[in-house]
Formats: C-alpha cells, sequence, structure tokens
C-alpha cells in the first residue's frame, strides 16, 4: 500500500503496532481470567491507551464472557488511589509507575508485559514555518522564540507534561517557558 504521506503512514504503522501489542496483552489476560470464576475484571489505566483500550474491549468481552470495568485517569491519580487502598485486578500504567507498584507490593514482580510506548512532537501551527529542532540548542532556542507554547500541565500527572516540564528545568528555561505557557 502507497502513502503519499509519510506522516499518514508511520501514524498508521504505530497504531497497527499498538494494536497487535494490545491484543497479544488482552490474549494473555484472557488466558488468565479463563482460570477465574470472576465476571468483572477491575482495570486501572492510563488515558493514553484509551482509544486503543476502548476498541478492543468488546471483543475481549465477547471471547472471554467477562466484562471490563475500566478506571481511565493519569498514571499519577492512579497510583495514589492504588496507595491509598484500592485495587485493581489489570494495572495499565507507565513504566515508572509499574516500577513502583511493585517497589511498594502493590503489584506482582515480573507480571509486567510492555505493550506500547509513548512519543512526544513539536508542531505549529498551519501555514507557520517548520521549527528547528535538530540539536538540543536548536530545540532550546525554538522553545524560547516561540510565541505561545501549550502542553499538558504536570500537575495532573500526565507523563508527557511531566517530562516536559523536567526538561525545561534541565535545559534551565522552565521559568521563560511557564511565563507564555497555555
Amino acid at each position: 500500500m502507497a502513502f503519499s504521506d509519510p506522516q499518514t503512514h508511520l501514524k498508521d504503522k504505530t497504531m497497527t503496532i499498538l494494536f497487535s501489542r494490545l491484543a497479544v496483552v488482552f490474549a494473555l489476560l484472557l488466558a488468565h481470567v479463563s482460570l477465574v470464576s470472576a465476571a468483572e475484571i477491575k482495570v486501572f489505566s492510563t488515558i493514553g491507551v484509551q482509544a486503543a483500550l476502548e476498541e478492543l474491549k468488546p471483543q475481549f468481552e465477547k471471547l472471554s464472557g467477562h466484562r471490563l470495568s475500566i478506571t481511565w485517569a493519569t498514571a499519577a491519580v492512579l497510583v495514589k488511589r492504588i496507595q491509598a487502598g484500592e485495587t485493581a485486578d489489570v494495572l495499565v500504567l507507565t513504566q515508572q509507575s509499574l516500577d513502583a507498584m511493585i517497589k511498594e507490593g502493590k503489584a506482582l514482580a515480573g507480571s509486567n508485559s510492555n505493550f506500547s510506548s509513548s512519543g512526544m512532537a513539536v508542531v505549529v501551527k498551519q501555514g507557520a514555518p517548520k521549527v528547528d529542532i535538530s540539536t538540543p540548542e536548536a530545540y532550546k532556542q525554538t522553545l524560547l522564540n516561540a510565541k505561545a507554547i501549550a502542553y499538558s500541565n504536570p500537575a495532573f500527572g500526565g507523563a508527557s507534561g511531566v517530562f516536559f516540564a523536567k526538561s525545561l528545568e534541565q535545559m534551565g528555561i522552565a521559568e521563560t517557558i511557564n511565563a507564555k505557557a497555555k
């Protein structure tokens, strides 16, 4: 299949890989729950994979006969709930959050299976010239030159917002960028 737009091809390929990995995770889950008589499986999941899981959920429920009860939130919110005593049968979290849950004894070591990765991108509004992010210094200068910047609020615990905020701190430009953040 030929794609006229490389971005469309990359997006389609990324989604295919994500769905394939999620299908494997659901197959493993199906194998595990076939040994359990519970009709409802409680899942805590980050919002980053919500679209994919919502698409796979009906297929899983039809094949297994079990019902998924999924709670969507950021990893940070879900971790706090687990630390406060809430439980779930399945956790879909960032690697850092899963590691913390394993360390605290809230998740079983060795039971995790990585099925997705997340990327970040820089975009400009339509008609604007492409920006130079080819080197760390060019990226930093692009951020400093921008009139406005939007990113997810790290206070809500979204992985991309937390990562971006930390990168601003490391570059020494957090105060300047946050003054023009929307």
